[in-house]
């Protein structure tokens, strides 16, 4: 039986079907070697950028780098005269008691303050020996 005019067989259907099947996937094979090529070339501008931005920014950070560098070495030699003195004048900051609390008086002398320590021993029920005692801050 022959096949009436403007209908397609169904053996034409499938070759068309293959058809467009190969060109889809050869369409897509072209989008995707477009998109490869086209990030590859985004990569390539932004590292350029990148690498200009921080060519003009390393003087800088180097320059910080070498100022933490001397400072860090500075507080080390502060650090080691500060416990050379401490040495050589014989004091153990770790026998220091700070009591906070007690209230103080523009007019209060060295007297006044032994007599304040004497009191919290007292009260602590406990003999405080001390060599020195002083107020550490403004009254």
């Amino acid at each position: 039986m022959p096949a009436r005019k403007g209908k397609k067989s169904r053996s034409d259907l499938e070759m068309e079907s293959v058809s467009d099947s190969s060109v889809d996937s050869e369409i897509q094979e072209s989008v995707d070697k477009v998109i490869k090529k086209l990030f590859l070339l985004w990569k390539s501008e932004l590292a350029t950028v990148l690498d200009e931005k921080l060519d003009k920014k390393l003087p800088k950070v180097q320059e910080l780098i070498q100022k933490i560098v001397q400072l860090e070495k500075r507080v080390a030699d502060l650090e080691a005269e500060l416990t050379g003195r401490q040495s050589a004048a014989g004091i153990d900051r770790s026998r220091y008691i700070v009591i906070f609390g007690i209230p103080e008086n523009s007019l209060e002398n060295s007297a006044v303050i032994q007599t304040h320590i004497k009191d919290l021993g007292a009260q602590l029920g406990l003999s405080i020996d001390y060599d020195d005692c002083y107020r550490m801050g403004k009254p």
